[in-house]
């Protein structure tokens, strides 16, 4: 009863019509301002497997301490190709790209990400030492591998409301470590002896640097999924690994082992989580 009577009074209408419009217009003016065009940093996470290849130069060199009566010491500076290494890998990212908000059917969009990948194969190698002193002098080599790559990428989408192609470049660090390497003498052939038997492991770091393209999809609000080609190239590694040391086979020096330059080919597929 009090409304209606307060409603019947048309100074109170009048007051209340005014106050509505007010509200509205402030209300369409927020609304309004909420769809222009901004900027902003859309964050994501995510994960990512597949298939790679590669295949390197190999060499290595080493002194075999021969009698005096046998020619004495023995320089040995094989070289070869390894065969193809296939594996497979995995890995994390995490990254931002600056949004654009407005209704755009097209818009570029950058971004930066951080990335860790890792991949384990088995790396085998035929090197040939040439020597006068031997008709043939060769090497048959194989090299477990464990690699983690770290690579922080500059990334660039055409991003729409269907499938987004994408390109990124990328720096960073390698870091490569063997563990039960065996290196057989195959010409002429010596039976039960590894080169590398006092110390089989080596480590070192590698300078890495890659370029990539893919596809995204994105399936739900905040996740897509993606597919892409990676090139990937990790500079020269030295390793040293031990000496041969057996009672039947001469004294050596520590082998230095030289992996040129490693191009590798990479195909994944992965899943990102955007907030």
């Amino acid at each position: 009863m009090k409304i209606s009577r307060f409603l019947r009074n048309k100074s109170n209408l009048l007051i209340v019509s005014v106050a509505f419009l007010v509200a509205n217009q402030a209300f369409a003016k927020e609304y309004s301002a909420d769809q222009t065009p901004s900027k902003m940093i859309g964050v994501y996470f995510g994960g990512f497997g597949g298939w790679g290849f590669f295949k390197p130069r190999v060499s290595q060199k080493g002194t075999a301490f021969f009698a005096e009566s046998a020619g004495g010491a023995l320089a040995v500076n094989a070289e070869g190709k390894a065969s193809t290494s296939h594996f497979g890998f995995g890995g994390l990212h995490l990254g931002y790209e600056w949004l654009d908000r407005s209704d755009k059917s097209w818009s570029i969009v950058p971004g930066v990400e951080f990335e860790g990948f890792y991949f384990t194969n088995k790396m085998k190698a035929e090197v040939i030492n040439p020597t006068t002193r031997l008709p043939e002098h060769d090497f048959k080599n194989t090299f477990p591998t464990r690699t983690g790559v770290f690579i922080a990428d500059g990334t660039v989408a055409l991003e729409n409301k269907y499938i987004v192609p994408y390109i990124g470049v990328g720096v960073g660090a390698g870091i490569i470590s063997i563990h039960d390497a065996d290196s057989k003498q195959v010409d002429p052939i010596e039976v039960g002896i590894n080169h590398f038997n006092a110390d089989k492991r080596a480590f070192d770091t590698s300078f890495a640097a890659q370029v990539k393209a893919g596809l995204r999809y994105k399936i739900f609000k905040h996740m897509r999924i993606f597919g892409e080609y990676r090139y990937l190239y990790l500079s020269p590694i030295n390793l040293v690994f031990g000496s041969t040391d057996y009672p039947t086979h001469a004294v050596t020096a520590p082998w230095n082992v030289r992996i040129s330059n490693m191009n590798y080919s990479l195909f994944s597929l992965g899943m990102d989580f955007t907030f």
